[in-house]
């Protein structure tokens, strides 16, 4: 998730990871769904939500 919080595009990502653009779109989707989000802003916005209040 640093990394999409970080502005990289599904591309970058999957070169950082050493993984296609395809597995990245696919995982980003099982995240979208475990947080009840459509998209990356709304995703990066739950998941600072989530590190704010364990804090």
């Amino acid at each position: 998730m640093l990394l999409i919080k970080g502005g990289l595009i599904n591309e970058e990502v999957a070169s950082v990871l050493g993984k296609s653009p395809d597995t990245v779109k696919y995982h980003l989707k099982k995240i979208y769904r475990k947080l009840d989000v459509g998209n990356r802003v709304e995703a990066i916005n739950k998941f600072n939500e989530t590190i704010i209040n364990k804090r």
